[in-house]
């Protein structure tokens, strides 16, 4: 069972972007999988790390491109960026016990902000892959 359904609009206009946002989305099912199926915490935790890693990487080459392109709110996607850091250090100690609570925050928040935050730089970004 799919825990996110990628869809067409919540392409940014950006080919690197959009497909590192579907894959970080991938990863989130991966994560949704491996509890639903009951793996071991190692198991789930290794998935947690990747995404960590992955979003880190995402987030610089994002920042880049912006910056590149002097884009006004590039500012205020670092702060939410590094808010989104924080707050996954402190689920990360919470994980076993409420990983549910985990899965919806990561949904929630990679939704809204594909949706919403990074929609804004579409225009200022697009051809700039």
């Amino acid at each position: 069972m799919v825990y996110i359904v990628w869809r067409k609009n919540y392409s940014v206009g950006v080919p690197s972007l959009d497909a590192q946002h579907e894959k970080l989305v991938g990863i989130i099912n991966t994560l949704y999988d491996r509890i639903r199926a009951g793996k071991g915490a190692e198991g789930i935790v290794k998935v947690l790390d990747e995404l960590s890693a992955y979003a880190d990487s995402h987030f610089r080459h994002e920042e880049a491109l912006m910056g590149e392109a002097r884009y006004p709110g590039l500012k205020d996607q670092e702060i939410s960026h590094n808010a989104y850091r924080a707050r996954v250090l402190e689920l990360g100690k919470t994980f076993q016990k409420q990983p549910l609570q985990v899965l919806e925050f990561l949904k929630e928040w990679w939704l809204t902000h594909i949706t919403k935050s990074d929609m804004l730089y579409k225009d200022a970004l697009s051809g700039k892959d």
